[in-house]
Formats: structure tokens, C-alpha cells, sequence
């Protein structure tokens, strides 16, 4: 699994788990030259599409690819960074050093290569406040006070439709759970629902402003 919006590093391997430069696990007699790898989408995205132009490529339109050459510790890695939550197919081929094919009537190069594919899933974590990282928690807190200080009206102008401020997600706290009718967020079913819709508005108001973001627990 990997997270939206925070780069994941791409490593290849042999499927008994070894590495690519065990050249006693390779068919071809010796480490790959080069590998290619591609990205696209297959599924989600979602609402998360729906955040602003600048920040967050659409799901649906977003692939990547590249090339791998061996690193200092014959490593077969690369860096990708998912547009958003949903599921993403991984395609990879080595490419190995040309080897003699003993079935030709003279001695010729024949290249050989492997290929793999993989759907991977890509979603959001929440972590434990406290086990945040500084830069992480720095950005949670940054922008949460950024929320505080900006109006639903003007954050919306520069972070899109997803932005509300904190004073408008306390007041649809405020306006459900003080009716004097009815307590329509504490009393009854709604309870767990009705705070994770409005704990999932205030992220998603979060990830307006920082994409990668996601609510901590505590």
C-alpha cells in the first residue's frame, strides 16, 4: 500500500523476494541493465479530484513511468508519487545483458527480459498525533490554524470548493447537536456517522490546503 500525495519508493525484486542483482536467481546468468517501469490509474480518485488544479492532478487523467538503472547498492528503485486515494497498476520489465543462444547454427546475442504487473492500493493514514513526525506535525498544525484564521469565503477563493474554515465546521457542530428539539449528532444511531462526516469534511477542508495531510487521532 502506499499513501497520496507522499513519494513511494518503487523497489523490484525477484518473486522469491531477492534481489535483482542475485545473479544465482537469474535465468539470464547475471543482474538486469536497465528496467522500465509505468504507472496508470484504475480506480478512485473521486472527490479528491475535485481538489484544486495546482496541488492535485486528477486520478483519472494521471500516469507516470520511468527508467531504472542499478544504484550504489545494486538496487532497482524508483520514487512515485500517487495524485490520490484509489487503485493504481504497476508495470515493470528488466532488461539483461544479451546471452549466447545455443540453438542458433552460430553464436548470436539473444537479449532476454522479465516482466511484471501489480495493482496497488493508495489511501490516507492516520496516525497517532504524538508518533507524527515534526515536518508533519508542523504542517497539521500550520494549517489548522490557517483554517482558524481564513474565512469559508476567501479559502474557498484560493483552495476550492472542499474549504471550510473551522468557525463553519463548529457551527454545523454547534446548529445539529443544540436543537431544542433534538440532539441530531449525540442521541440515537447517528452518533458515529454524523462525526465521521464532519471529521471527514474537516480533513478533506485540511487536504485543500495540504493534500498529503490526514487527521491524527489522539
Amino acid at each position: 500500500m502506499a499513501e497520496p500525495h507522499r513519494a513511494t519508493t518503487l523497489s523490484l525484486f525477484h518473486a522469491n523476494g531477492k534481489a535483482l542483482s542475485d545473479t544465482a536467481t537469474t535465468a539470464a546468468g547475471g543482474a538486469p541493465t536497465s528496467c522500465s517501469w509505468t504507472a496508470s490509474f484504475v480506480s478512485g480518485g473521486g472527490v479528491y479530484d475535485e481538489l484544486p488544479a495546482n496541488l492535485a492532478k486528477p486520478a483519472h487523467s494521471w500516469s507516470a513511468s520511468g527508467h531504472i538503472l542499478p544504484g550504489a547498492s545494486s538496487t532497482y528503485e524508483a520514487t512515485i508519487t500517487f495524485p490520490a486515494p484509489g487503485k493504481y497498476r504497476i508495470n515493470a520489465e528488466c532488461a539483461y545483458a544479451a546471452a549466447e543462444n545455443s540453438l542458433a547454427s552460430a553464436s548470436v546475442a539473444s537479449p532476454t527480459t522479465t516482466s511484471a504487473s501489480e495493482v496497488i492500493t493508495v489511501a490516507y493514514v492516520r496516525r497517532e498525533l504524538r508518533k507524527l513526525t515534526k515536518k508533519d506535525r508542523d504542517a497539521y498544525l500550520d494549517t489548522f490554524l490557517l483554517l482558524y484564521r481564513t474565512p469559508t469565503v476567501t479559502g474557498q477563493a484560493t483552495y476550492g470548493i472542499h474549504y471550510q474554515s473551522l468557525s463553519d465546521l463548529q457551527m454545523m457542530h454547534l446548529s445539529a447537536a443544540t436543537d431544542r428539539r433534538e440532539d441530531h449528532l449525540h442521541d440515537g444511531m447517528g452518533f458515529l456517522t454524523q462525526h465521521v462526516a464532519m471529521t471527514m469534511a474537516f480533513e478533506l477542508s485540511l487536504q485543500s490546503v495540504q493534500p498529503h495531510l490526514a487527521v491524527p487521532y489522539w
